[in-house]
């Protein structure tokens, strides 16, 4: 009875260990706010512009991407795969436009 019972755990526990691996999710980095990794854009910028920028930084490939409005200030936050595998949450701020003030 004992040699069954090794020979089912030598069996089992490797499969075990690599179904609780496979099943552990990915960990996913937020760039904070104040890290250099906060992209600044000019006004105006749409979602597709931030993509397209955040690629061309990162070589990575986009996962989703959803914006935020702060007042008036837009955010977009591009989540990407990293070629090493890393997912990555960066921020694309829209710098509100400077109205030119008019002095009669």
């Amino acid at each position: 009875m004992r040699a069954l019972t090794r020979t089912l755990l030598a069996i089992c526990l490797p499969w075990l260990a690599a179904v609780a691996l496979a099943a552990t999710p990915a960990r996913v980095d937020t760039v904070a706010a104040s890290s250099s990794s906060v992209i600044t854009a000019a006004p105006g910028i749409t979602l597709e512009q931030a993509v397209a920028k955040v690629q061309q930084r990162t070589h990575g490939t986009v996962l989703s991407a959803a914006s935020r409005k702060y007042g008036d200030t837009t955010e977009y936050r591009i989540k990407i795969l990293t070629p090493d595998g890393h997912v990555r949450v960066i921020p694309v701020r829209s710098r509100p436009s400077r109205k030119p003030q008019h002095k009669p």
